[in-house]
């Protein structure tokens, strides 16, 4: 009888594992789910989800990483990567849908970001908190949920190509914010840039 073929890390499977500041975590082939809290504040330095394609809800929040491979990822989950302060980068070229919240919140040494070109929505706080965010690829987002980038205080240009919609407090805070560029904005929210000190140029094409 052939062995069984895992496609799933369960839940909670290496809540709080130190892997070595230097290790490299690289997912089997044939994984395509990671399970809610399955990595959630372990230790390791890099993590490869080359072939993963659903991160639920807080899989990795407050893990120790560094660096991410996520090239096939088409779902995340509620703070998935909240609390991971050492990550510096994020490309998630193939992510789709983004479900509850939190999704980066608090990542203090993240400077880009870029989500896939069929992302349609972010949800609420998703980069709020990342001081370091300079530069953010939004892709085909047509609505940009609640606080979704409050706190960004290092981001100085927005450029929002496919999006109708900026929720309520969305950039508020982001004090090095000078432009905005909006191409096909519909509705912008209740102090969506409240606190931007900083901005000189708001342009509606």
């Amino acid at each position: 009888q052939p062995l069984k073929t895992f496609t799933e890390i369960s839940k909670s499977a290496y809540f709080g594992v130190d892997f070595d500041g230097d290790a490299k975590i690289t997912i089997a082939p044939t994984v395509t789910t990671i399970g809610i809290g399955a990595f959630k504040q372990c230790v390791a330095k890099e993590v490869d989800l080359s072939n993963v394609q659903t991160l639920d809800s807080n899989c990795f929040e407050s893990a120790q990483l560094d660096t991410l491979t996520a090239e096939s990822v088409k779902t995340i989950g509620n703070a998935c990567f909240s609390g991971c302060i050492n990550l510096a980068s994020v490309r998630l070229p193939a992510l789709e849908k983004a479900t509850g919240s939190n999704h980066f919140n608090g990542n203090i040494a993240l400077t880009d970001a870029t989500l896939g070109r069929n992302t349609t929505d972010m949800g609420s706080n998703m980069f709020s908190g990342c001081t370091a965010l300079t530069s953010v690829e939004l892709g085909s987002i047509s609505t940009i949920g609640s606080y979704a980038f409050e706190g960004c205080s290092s981001l100085t240009t927005v450029h929002l190509r496919d999006t109708s919609t900026v929720s309520a407090y969305a950039f508020a805070g982001c004090t090095a914010l000078k432009s905005v560029f909006f191409d096909d904005v519909d509705t912008v929210g209740n102090y969506a840039f409240s606190g931007c000190t900083a901005l000189e140029w708001v342009a509606f094409a």
